[in-house]
């Protein structure tokens, strides 16, 4: 292969948990696609593809902190196309002969990488055209809390610094104090199963805090049936998306005053289907019961 010259010093890269550990194990070029002439003609580079040779080692650490190997993977995969000399000492970038090669010329594809725990960095490079690069700043993140009154419409929100406990016991209080919840004589909180107000316990905490306070948990998996997820959506959709704000008040205050106009526009939903309706449904389901019985009983004894 003429006028190739390349060095390589073995590396490997190891895992936080010391586990698994990733090792160079050699590398080779494939023969040029197109020769000198070609390249020149077609618009292309005269270079080859470099295949590199990867080892993944998996370990098992035992009580005493030694490391036992248990899984050993090599693969081979494409590294990159490297530009060749020709024989006169000179490169065919894109078809242009040249004598020296100002620019590194990387690998298409999407690369990631962080400066930091908050700056996120990607960068897109195509076969032709110019790099894409983005930039992802991390600021923090918040919690927010919502109580929604399916009788009135009315969404009484809380943001906290995170999930939880706590947050979530200060906004029933935030509710439960205040009419006419305060006075009412059952409140029932409809919640999902997060960890917050998951079980019983959660349940039992409540009641102890507010005896008139019910809570009713929707089945696993099906928060959905919740009046409040509407509310969650519309601010997914519409409220912090696209997710591109300079600070954390920023984000507080866009929830404040979306929760405002809510608050101002809503109409409580009017159900068709009332409680006659049920207490009618029921009873007609009793009876299809009972009669189904009777058959079954008089099939057995003829």
């Amino acid at each position: 292969m003429p006028g190739l010259a390349f060095t390589c010093a073995t590396s490997s890269f190891t895992d936080f948990a010391g586990t698994a550990m990733l090792e160079f194990v050699h590398y080779e070029f494939d023969p040029p696609k197109y020769d000198v002439e070609e390249c020149r003609q077609r618009g292309m580079t005269f270079s080859a593809p470099i295949k590199v040779t990867c080892q993944l080692m998996i370990y098992e650490v035992g009580q005493g902190g030694e490391r036992i190997v248990s899984g050993i993977k090599e693969q081979e995969d494409y590294f990159g196309e490297i530009p060749l000399m020709t024989e006169t000492g000179t490169f065919i970038i894109n078809g242009s002969e040249r004598v020296i090669v100002s620019q590194l010329h990387r690998s298409p594809g999407a690369f990631f990488h962080s400066e930091d725990k908050a700056l996120f960095i990607a960068q897109i490079i195509p076969y032709r055209g110019s790099w894409v690069e983005f930039e992802y700043d991390r600021h923090g993140t918040l919690a927010y809390f919502g109580a929604y009154d399916v009788h009135r419409a009315r969404l009484m929100g809380r943001i906290a610094p995170s999930t939880g406990i706590a947050p979530f016991g200060e906004l029933v209080a935030q509710v439960m104090t205040r009419e006419p919840y305060a006075s009412a004589k059952r409140v029932f909180w409809i919640v999902d199963n997060a960890s917050s107000h998951r079980g019983q316990k959660a349940a039992d905490r409540l009641t102890a805090a507010f005896p008139n306070a019910v809570m009713v948990h929707t089945p696993v998996h099906a928060s959905w049936l919740n009046q409040v997820e509407i509310y969650f959506s519309v601010v997914q959709r519409k409220v912090v998306s696209p997710n591109d704000f300079n600070d954390l008040t920023e984000v507080g205050d866009r929830l404040r005053a979306f929760e405002d106009r809510y608050n101002a526009a809503a109409q409580p939903f009017q159900w068709k289907f009332t409680t006659s309706d049920l207490d009618d449904l029921l009873a007609r389901l009793d009876r299809h019961t009972a009669d189904h019985q009777e058959e079954s009983s008089a099939a057995q004894a003829a």
